[in-house]
């Protein structure tokens, strides 16, 4: 899809009320489960790894495509009216590491709205933010999306970013950072994830250990009255052991996917690397 197609849609998504659009996001997202199988497939498969039935995958897909139209709409969002978008809780957590340590690595999941949830905490923290992500395959929708994320921050490209993610930090801006895709364990760490072994990026140890940072985990996701919740959790501490750290982060990421489970990125193949893990631990 061409970048001003999706400058279009979005345009028209605008227009509508935020429940009709959200409605509307909902149906597209059910109509994708009916039609698109190969992902479907995927997403099932990851729900049984995870020890869950497949009954709520059609939920999964209603999700993506609500979380869809409410990224159209984030440009609706400004410093006048973002209190209105989402409550928070443990905003405290946040203020006290910002305090102690100057620079905060906010580590996140593709958990809830995470798109939303990245414009939120810029408008609330007023303070430098940048964004880890990958540049997607089709240009003309990694255009439009690095538009929506510079609502929020400057985007530092994941692959051969870290001098960059380096400079963010250590020039007092936070960093924005998603952990739970998985990565040739030739690039990772081995961590448990929903009792099997998958493979997790060790970059926040090397960061936070450079840097001074404090990290912070932290979620959104949509609670059963429709309400969107921003939790922050507590500061981790980062011990220096890099398969260590990312088991704590792997395992907080973990109760918030148990949480909301409907709203995580099911559709990855996050345990695409298990067996191979598996067989290591059995050698001697």
């Amino acid at each position: 899809m061409t970048y001003f197609s999706l400058k279009i849609i979005a345009s028209l998504f605008r227009l509508l009320p935020a429940k009709t659009a959200l409605s509307l996001g909902r149906m597209m997202g059910k109509i994708a489960y009916t039609c698109n199988r190969r992902h479907r497939a995927i997403a099932e498969e990851n729900i049984r790894c995870a020890g869950y039935d497949t009954d709520f995958t059609p939920e999964v897909y209603a999700h993506l495509g609500g979380m869809l139209a409410e990224c159209f709409r984030l440009p609706l969002i400004t410093p006048h009216n973002f209190q209105h978008a989402a409550r928070v809780e443990g905003w405290e957590h946040y203020q006290q590491a910002r305090h102690n340590a100057g620079r905060v690595i906010l580590v996140t999941a593709h958990l809830g709205n995470w798109e939303k949830l990245a414009l939120l905490h810029s408008l609330h923290a007023q303070v430098g933010f940048d964004i880890v992500g990958r540049k997607l395959d089709n240009d003309g929708a990694d255009r439009f999306v690095r538009e929506m994320r510079g609502q929020a921050g400057s985007v530092i490209d994941k692959q051969n970013g870290l001098r960059q993610m380096l400079k963010s930090l250590r020039s007092g801006h936070d960093l924005g950072i998603l952990i739970d895709q998985a990565l040739h364990p030739d690039q990772a760490v081995p961590v448990q994830f929903f009792g099997r072994p998958v493979t997790a990026v060790p970059v926040v140890t090397l960061l936070a250990q450079k840097t001074g940072a404090a990290v912070v985990c932290c979620f959104i996701g949509r609670e059963p009255d429709g309400t969107e919740l921003v939790t922050y959790c507590p500061p981790t501490r980062i011990t220096g052991d890099q398969q260590r750290d990312s088991q704590e982060l792997t395992t907080i990421i973990e109760a918030f996917i148990r949480r909301y489970k409907e709203q995580w990125f099911w559709v990855h193949r996050r345990w695409k690397h298990s067996q191979e893990l598996s067989e290591q631990e059995m050698q001697p």
